[in-house]
C-alpha cells in the first residue's frame, strides 16, 4: 500500500561553542495484505459466506550520535517493528450465526548502547451474534438480538545486556481480559431492552497482582414525545 522513508537532521549545543549532529532515519516498508470473500464450495453445507484478511507490517528506525572524544565510536541505536494482524468473519449456514475474529501480533526491538530491550504484545477479539425470534404471543417489536464477545491484550517488554549472555530483565508483564454478553430486543416503538453482563480481569506479573470486576447491567428505555413546541 504504501513505503516511506524520513531523514532528519538535528544539532545538539554542546559547551559554550560546540555543536553536534544529530542523523536519524526511518523507513516505512510496503504494507502487504491479502483478502478474500465468497462461499466456498467444499464448505457451502457449513457456511454461508467466509472472509478472510491477512496483513504483515514493518518499519525500522535508526539514530547515529557522534562522541564527544575523537577516538571513541559513534552512538546508534536502532529500533525495527514488526506487526501481523488477522482477521475473519463468516455466517454459518445452519441457524445463521455471525463470527468473527481479529488477531494482531506485534513485537519491536531496540537495539541501545549496551543493551537490547525486547517487547511483544497481542490482541485477540473474538465475537458471536445471533437473532432469536420470540414467541408472537409475546407481542414484542423485534426479536432479540444476542451477542457474546471475548477480548484478551498481552504485552512484555525485556532488557537485556548485550556483554552478559542470558541475562535478562522483566520490564513489564500485563494483560487484560473481558467476557461480555448482550441481550437486547425492542418491546414497542417507544420501548427497549438491554440486558448485559461482563467479567473483565487485569493482571500484572511482575507486581503478582490480579484484578476481577463482575458488572451486570439492565437498561430499560423508553421515548416519548410531547409534541412541538410554542
Amino acid at each position: 500500500q504504501r513505503a516511506q522513508r524520513t531523514v532528519s537532521r538535528h544539532w545538539n549545543r554542546r559547551g559554550v561553542d560546540r555543536t553536534t549532529r544529530i542523523e536519524g532515519e526511518q523507513d516505512v516498508y510496503p504494507d502487504v495484505a491479502l483478502r478474500w470473500s465468497g462461499q466456498p464450495q467444499l464448505l457451502r453445507g457449513m457456511f454461508s459466506s467466509l472472509g478472510l484478511t491477512a496483513r504483515a507490517l514493518r518499519a525500522r528506525q535508526q539514530w547515529t550520535t557522534p562522541s564527544e572524544l575523537a577516538s571513541a565510536s559513534a552512538e546508534v541505536r536502532r529500533s525495527q517493528q514488526w506487526s501481523l494482524p488477522l482477521s475473519a468473519n463468516l455466517v454459518t449456514a445452519w441457524a445463521n450465526v455471525a463470527l468473527s475474529g481479529t488477531y494482531a501480533y506485534s513485537r519491536r526491538v531496540d537495539s541501545l548502547p549496551g543493551s537490547v530491550a525486547k517487547g511483544r504484545t497481542s490482541d485477540l477479539v473474538t465475537d458471536m451474534s445471533k437473532v432469536f425470534t420470540l414467541p408472537q404471543s409475546w407481542r414484542l417489536r423485534s426479536p432479540l438480538r444476542a451477542r457474546v464477545s471475548y477480548q484478551q491484550t498481552l504485552a512484555e517488554n525485556f532488557v537485556s545486556n548485550q556483554a552478559v549472555v542470558g541475562a535478562r530483565s522483566r520490564l513489564t508483564d500485563n494483560g487484560r481480559q473481558a467476557f461480555n454478553v448482550n441481550f437486547d430486543t425492542d418491546l414497542s416503538e417507544t420501548m427497549s431492552f438491554s440486558l448485559q453482563g461482563s467479567r473483565v480481569g487485569t493482571f500484572d506479573r511482575n507486581f503478582n497482582r490480579r484484578i476481577v470486576q463482575n458488572i451486570l447491567t439492565a437498561v430499560f428505555q423508553m421515548q416519548f414525545f410531547a409534541g412541538a413546541s410554542k
